[in-house]
């Protein structure tokens, strides 16, 4: 697996440097550059089917480098790699037998999943002298680099839950397919350099984890600035 998660980073690294290299010639090089911003990410978490409560959203980084095919009018195909962080946030109220609704205080959980994304985006724009504004929509394949799980709360429970959830996303699948929608805007003389601004939504068509009765799916948003040559 760590073989084929190579392979994957070496063949969009040699797409990256074969388009900036090509950029000045005849190849089909519209443009190339980098993105950076947050992603809002959490979880679509389902015990037996249902909703698993209390889950938020987890506010992380995105940034990665991209290029663009084929200047032709209205249509053109974007291949990025990012880095990506996910996650989820959740506070869980500590019960006893004298308070059943919670005694006010909380196991809270932070978890954060670092991915190596890399998607192939068709895009659809419209261009005038001053702007660009586009939609885009494709798939994309997730690798897990690393993962950290943070728990704040009263001892022994802060241990307790601190092990399970650490053991948890240990089992993550280390490759996810999931597929990414948004718009954007991309200004040609705001700034020195072009710049853009983009808005995506970024589900995951596979589950992270799946067995027994749990089925866990990563999900997220993303708000990026774009910056390109």
């Amino acid at each position: 697996m760590k073989s084929i998660h190579k392979n994957i980073i070496l063949l969009f690294a040699l797409i990256v440097l074969f388009g900036v290299s090509s950029s000045g010639t005849s190849q089909p090089i519209k443009r190339y550059g980098a993105k950076i911003g947050v992603s809002i990410a959490t979880w679509n978490w389902k015990t037996d089917g249902s909703a698993v409560q209390g889950i938020d959203p987890r506010l992380g980084i995105d940034f990665g480098a991209f290029v663009e095919w084929f200047d032709i009018p209205a249509l053109s195909l974007i291949s990025e790699l990012h880095f990506v962080q996910k996650g989820m946030k959740q506070d869980i109220p500590i019960t006893t037998v004298q308070y059943p609704y919670g005694t006010g205080e909380f196991i809270k959980h932070n978890i954060r999943l670092d991915y190596l994304s890399f998607a192939v985006l068709p895009k659809l724009r419209l261009e005038t002298d001053i702007v660009e504004v586009y939609a885009v929509v494709g798939v994309r394949i997730d690798v897990s680099l690393s993962n950290a799980v943070a728990v704040e709360g009263r001892e022994p429970l802060r241990s307790y839950s601190a092990q399970a959830y650490q053991s948890l996303v240990d089992r993550f699948k280390s490759t996810q397919l999931g597929g990414t929608v948004g718009i954007g805007a991309h200004f040609h003389s705001l700034l020195p350099l072009p710049t853009g601004i983009e808005f995506r939504y970024s589900p995951n068509f596979q589950c992270a984890y799946a067995k027994y009765l749990w089925n866990i799916k990563n999900t997220s948003f993303e708000l990026l600035l774009t910056i390109t040559n």
